[in-house]
């Protein structure tokens, strides 16, 4: 009877602690969603046109080059036209650091390039949920989440009936 009662106490507090633990544990505050401050707004939207601008450096290269890796993009002389410009547009080529691992700050990018094409994404690195714009030779952006480790996508797959 003693051994029962213990072993009722110790599953009780068992599944007290792991009740308390799962109540503190809490998912991370995704800076970019419904709940978004106007400077995360404005950050994602200079990422955004980043990759475009990323997209009309590569697309307007001549047809018959290879694709450059990322640091010899930056010193391209497509890039050297672009941080040329007066606007916007030459205004966000001048603030990028071309070639470096975060173009913009707090963004990572990650760039591939082979002769056929090139694929590259730009993440949140100050995001706990990792938002991500990425893109390829096809010139269109895709912006997701990465999955987690448990298998778990949080990302709404492309519609692929084209």
């Amino acid at each position: 009877m003693g051994v029962s009662r213990i072993g009722l106490t110790v599953a009780a507090a068992a599944l007290w602690m792991g009740t308390a633990a799962a109540q503190t544990i809490q998912t991370p505050r995704c800076l970019h969603g419904e709940s978004e401050s106007q400077m995360q707004a404005q950050r994602r939207i200079e990422a955004l046109d980043a990759s475009d601008l990323i997209i009309r450096a590569l697309d307007r290269l001549p047809r018959n080059d290879r694709y450059p890796t990322w640091e010899a993009l930056a010193t391209s002389p497509r890039i050297a036209s672009l941080r040329g410009m007066a606007g916007k547009n030459g205004d966000l080529a001048r603030k990028m650091e071309w070639g470096a691992d975060q173009p913009l700050p707090g963004w990572l990018v990650h760039y591939v390039a082979s002769p056929d094409g090139y694929a590259f994404s730009l993440t949140d690195t100050r995001d706990p949920c990792e938002f991500t714009f990425a893109s390829n030779d096809t010139g269109m952006v895709i912006e997701g989440r990465p999955a987690n480790r448990w298998g778990q996508v949080r990302v709404i797959p492309l519609d692929s009936t084209r």
